[in-house]
C-alpha cells in the first residue's frame, strides 16, 4: 500500500487525512488534534475573517461548536491534486445539519435546526494543512434562513420566518 510521503503512516490518501480530520474535528469534538494537522502559523479564511494563529484557529472552532453543539456532516466530495513537490491541494463540500444552541460569532442562540453546504478547500504540505478557506450558505444562517431541516439533506423545505 502506497503511503503519502510525510504524513503519518496512517493516511494512504489526501482524501482519507481529510476525512480523518473532519471526522476527529467534527464528530468527536477532539480539537486539541488540531496542531496534529494543521501547521502554525497556519492561514484561514473565510468571508469574514483570516487568521493566521493556530490558537485563533482553535478558538474559532471551540466557539463554532459552541455555537452549535448537535451537528452531523457529511462529506459530499473531495477532490485533490498534488505537485511534484507534494504540496496536496484539496476542496471538501460537505452538508451538514445543525442546531443553533449556543452564543457566538451568529449572535444569540434560536434553536434553529438548518442545513448548510460548506466548501473547505485546504493546502497541505508534509503533513501539515498551511492554508485552508471555507465558505458556507449564509452567514446569518440561524437567525434569518428560511430553510429548515427535513429527513435528509435533499428533503429540504421552505418555511416563513416570522
Amino acid at each position: 500500500m502506497i503511503r503519502l510521503p510525510g504524513f503519518s503512516p496512517q493516511f494512504d490518501s489526501i482524501q482519507q487525512f481529510i476525512l480523518t480530520l473532519t471526522h476527529v474535528v467534527w464528530e468527536q469534538k477532539d480539537i486539541g488534534q488540531l496542531a496534529d494537522f494543521y501547521s502554525n502559523p497556519v492561514v484561514f479564511m473565510t468571508p469574514e475573517k483570516q487568521l493566521s494563529d493556530l490558537s485563533q484557529f482553535m478558538r474559532l472552532t471551540l466557539e463554532a461548536m459552541h455555537s452549535f453543539p448537535q451537528r452531523s456532516v457529511l462529506t459530499e466530495d473531495i477532490l485533490c491534486s498534488h505537485s511534484q513537490e507534494l504540496e496536496h491541494y484539496a476542496a471538501q463540500r460537505t452538508v451538514a445539519c445543525i442546531q443553533h444552541q449556543g452564543e457566538g460569532f451568529f449572535g444569540p442562540p434560536t434553536g434553529k435546526t438548518v442545513w448548510v453546504r460548506t466548501g473547505p478547500t485546504g493546502f497541505a504540505l508534509t503533513a501539515r494543512c498551511v492554508r485552508n478557506g471555507c465558505c458556507r450558505t449564509g452567514r446569518r444562517l440561524p437567525r434569518r434562513s428560511a430553510w429548515t431541516c427535513g429527513n435528509s439533506p435533499m428533503g429540504w423545505r421552505k418555511r416563513a420566518v416570522n
